[in-house]
C-alpha cells in the first residue's frame, strides 16, 4: 500500500503491545522498519487476513487472545483503515461462522471472497466453504470448494477472469 510493506498483528507467543502495533517499510529497502502506530484494535487478535480494497486496509476475522492464551473463540469482526492509525469498525459477529482463522479473504469482481479456514486447536473444523460479501454485513454462500476435506491455510486470487485457490493444509 502507498509503496510500504506492513507488519500488522501477531500470534500468541507476540504480547498484546505487540501485536497492537504497525510498522512499515519502503518496498526499494525492506530493511529498515518504522513503527507507523501502536494503537489499534489488535492487541488480542490474532490469525485474520487483510485485504486492500480502494486504498483501506481490511483486518478481517482471526481469533481472540486473552493473555497470550489462545481462546477457541473465532473473532468475527472487521476493521478498516485508510492510514493504519485511525481505525473504523465496519461490523462484528456478521461473518460466517466457519471459524475464520487460517481462511482466506480476497477482492475479486467487487466483492470480498472468504475461502476455507477453521478454528484453532479444534480438530476437525477445517472448512470447504466459499462466502462473498461487498459490504460485510450480508453473505452469499456459494458451492464448497471441490475438494474432500476442509483446508486452512489456503491462498486465493483472482487471474484470467476467475477466482483461484491453491495450497493450504487439510486433516489428511
Amino acid at each position: 500500500k502507498d509503496g510500504y510493506y506492513y507488519v500488522l498483528g501477531g500470534d500468541q507467543d507476540n504480547t498484546p503491545t505487540e501485536r497492537n502495533q504497525v510498522w512499515r517499510s519502503a518496498v526499494t529497502d525492506g530493511l529498515t522498519w518504522t513503527l507507523v502506530s501502536s494503537t489499534t484494535p489488535l492487541a488480542d487478535k490474532m490469525l485474520f487476513t487483510c485485504e486492500i480494497y480502494n486504498n483501506e486496509v481490511y483486518v478481517i476475522g482471526g481469533q481472540y487472545t486473552s493473555g497470550g492464551t489462545i481462546a477457541a473463540v473465532a473473532d468475527r469482526t472487521v476493521y478498516k483503515t485508510s492510514d493504519f492509525v485511525n481505525w473504523t469498525l465496519v461490523n462484528t459477529g456478521v461473518m460466517p461462522n466457519i471459524g475464520n482463522t487460517y481462511g482466506t479473504i480476497t477482492n475479486w469482481n467487487n466483492r470480498f471472497w472468504l475461502v476455507g479456514g477453521e478454528i484453532y486447536g479444534a480438530v476437525g473444523t477445517r472448512s470447504k466453504k466459499v462466502y462473498s460479501t461487498s459490504d460485510f454485513l450480508t453473505w452469499t454462500t456459494h458451492s464448497d470448494l471441490p475438494i474432500t476435506n476442509g483446508v486452512s491455510y489456503p491462498n486465493t486470487f483472482s487471474a484470467l477472469g476467475a477466482l483461484w485457490t491453491f495450497g493450504g493444509a487439510d486433516d489428511v
